[in-house]
């Protein structure tokens, strides 16, 4: 095919130019990724590094909420008939055991109880002709219990509820007994400060006292016959001593105790009565509980 001539001009021309030209590669914008770095949180807003987690302070211990203790005690029993000229007084060795437990709430309130006696040696009176004569307290405490104090180094319980007692003097030659028992209502604190505190090892001091005023009926039993009376009297307590708590779960306690029940004298029934009596425990005590 035959071309006009300056066709062919301008066909070698552009041909040219095609061969000599290049291209330079556009920039991209940065303004997009100025933006999706503007779109991420500050580096405070990002999730704290693993380390930083691992450093954060452990959370404090819960107070313990279920105390469980045991006593032992041993020391001295008297009992002391008012008005008699001393004909059923007396005092010997004597032992004391007390089973107790509470659990508080979250709210520092809860319930409890509490069971106790002592007893005397049979020669209670013997200073008094040899008479075999052996004396007896029992009691049952059933409380409601509050704790103001959630400081871990001060404790002090307040318990209050009702109470059962029982006094009894026992003759085992003549087979006479002698009983009062009772029905009232008691309060009581036990305030407990630790010195020192550790995981493993705390030591500290604690005291307690309490009282109850009671309804009493007093039963005379012997000769195969029974009488009752009326009466009314009161009970008296507290212990204080040192206290160590070991691995913050078991505690131990060691100091001295003393209970008195006050009986007054008994109303008249066919000319007869009850005299007054006061009986008492003192001694050293060892107590070992648990808290959790």
């Amino acid at each position: 095919m035959h071309l006009p001539k300056r066709s062919c001009v301008v066909f070698v021309t552009l041909a040219g130019a095609c061969a000599t030209a290049h291209y330079e590669p556009v920039a991209a914008d940065p303004e997009p990724a100025g933006q999706f770095a503007q779109n991420q949180p500050p580096p405070s807003e990002l999730a704290p590094p693993r380390a930083a987690a691992q450093t954060a302070p452990a959370k404090a211990p819960r107070p313990p909420r279920l105390f469980a203790d045991m006593t032992l005690a041993g020391g001295s029993y008297e009992h002391d008939t008012r008005s008699d000229g001393g004909t059923l007084s007396g005092d010997t060795d004597g032992g004391f055991a007390r089973l107790r437990a509470e659990f508080i709430f979250d709210q520092g309130i809860g319930g409890g109880f509490a069971f106790e006696g002592s007893s005397s040696d049979d020669d209670l009176f013997g200073d008094n002709g040899g008479i075999d004569i052996q004396g007896r307290t029992g009691d049952a405490f059933l409380f409601f219990v509050a704790q103001p104090s959630t400081d871990e180094s001060f404790r002090m319980p307040m318990r209050i509820g009702p109470y059962f007692h029982t006094t009894t003097l026992d003759d085992d030659l003549t087979s006479l007994k002698t009983n009062w028992n009772a029905v009232g209502l008691r309060l009581e604190i036990e305030p407990e400060v630790w010195l020192v505190r550790r995981d493993r090892f705390s030591f500290g001091l604690y005291g307690g006292a309490s009282g109850g005023v009671h309804a009493t009926s007093v039963a005379l039993k012997g000769g195969g016959g029974k009488t009752t009376f009326d009466g009314d009297g009161a009970t008296l307590g507290a212990e204080a001593g040192v206290q160590a708590l070991w691995g913050r779960h078991v505690s131990t306690r060691f100091g001295y105790l003393y209970r008195v029940g006050r009986e007054d004298e008994s109303e008249s029934k066919n000319g007869l009565r009850v005299s007054g009596a006061t009986t008492s425990f003192s001694g050293l005590m060892l107590s070992v509980g648990v808290r959790f």
